[in-house]
């Protein structure tokens, strides 16, 4: 199994947790940062799972940029609009493509752990209607084998 996420603390305790709970599993952990240039995240996804029939993607990068607006740079704001909303298509299509050529069964999921810490909901639809309006070109063309799914992780109130 692929992780895909940053390289820091979070995810090597993420990936000793998933070790110890299941040991008969391979993970293998995929060090990127969905803000940056996209060419930079996908060679990394791509070379790394080259030779794996990855046949399930769940897809759940996203973070929140707190602050107002105009107290941040646009840099700022355009890394968040890549990991929460052009990563996902960038990967979906990736392995998409791989599941038609390789005519593995398979599925997409959309899921979004931090819609509920959103203080405008608004912008998380607007983001995820931008994910599935992209998803929405590969029904055009999706065989019985590929299923594309959304759902949000519910949050406990803190």
């Amino acid at each position: 199994m692929c992780v895909v996420a940053l390289d820091d603390a979070l995810m090597t305790a993420a990936m000793s947790e998933f070790e110890a709970e299941f040991p008969e599993v391979s993970f293998i952990p995929i060090h990127v940062d969905f803000g940056c240039e996209p060419d930079v995240y996908m060679t990394k996804i791509r070379d790394a799972t080259a030779n794996l029939p990855v046949s399930i993607v769940i897809s759940n990068a996203g973070y929140l940029v707190m602050g107002f607006f105009h107290d941040r740079p646009i840099e700022t704001h355009a890394a968040n609009i890549e990991c929460n909303a052009l990563a996902a298509v960038r990967i979906s299509h990736h392995f998409y493509s791989l599941m038609i050529e390789r005519n593995l069964r398979g599925c997409i999921a959309f899921t979004s752990s931090a819609a509920f810490f959103m203080v405008s909901f608004r912008l998380f639809l607007a983001r995820r209607a931008f994910v599935w309006h992209s998803a929405d070109f590969c029904e055009y063309s999706l065989s019985s084998r590929v299923r594309l799914l959304a759902c949000t992780v519910p949050q406990k109130h803190f």
